[in-house]
């Protein structure tokens, strides 16, 4: 990624505005891949979202305390808003996915922990052991 002008407020926004459209990207990934149940892509996506989320932060956190000075640099910041609401709705509501999958998973070996339980007992143990002591 190439860093705008690093002192300017509009630099830092445009900057801030590219890593959350790479955010956005990866969130769209993401959400493909839990949509999926593919484990691996979403191991993936969330590696390569980590250092992003983190350049998002230290951006933040520097352009903070900036004011709006013109009115390119408050319509990128309302972009970056705009962007930043999308992934955390989309964030949100990928984690009510894998919470509802997780649950789902759950109930499923719970029920086969059932039925290994209910064919052991319908299977019956043996009454005497299977090993004789002849020497007694």
């Amino acid at each position: 990624m190439t860093r705008l002008n690093q002192g300017e407020p509009d630099g830092s926004v445009r900057e801030l505005l590219t890593v959350l459209l790479d955010l956005s990207t990866l969130s769209d990934r993401k959400s493909i891949a839990i949509d999926r149940g593919d484990a691996e892509e979403l191991d993936d996506v969330l590696a390569m979202r980590e250092p992003l989320v983190e350049r998002e932060v230290s951006l933040g956190g520097r352009l903070e305390d900036q004011g709006t000075s013109t009115p390119r640099l408050a319509s990128d910041l309302a972009e970056c808003s705009r962007l930043w609401s999308a992934i955390t709705q989309r964030d949100a509501r990928d984690l009510c996915e894998l919470r509802r999958q997780r649950d789902d998973l759950a109930g499923e070996l719970e029920r086969a922990g059932r039925g290994a339980r209910a064919a052991a007992a319908y299977a019956g143990m043996p009454s005497a052991p299977r090993f004789q002591n002849r020497e007694a």
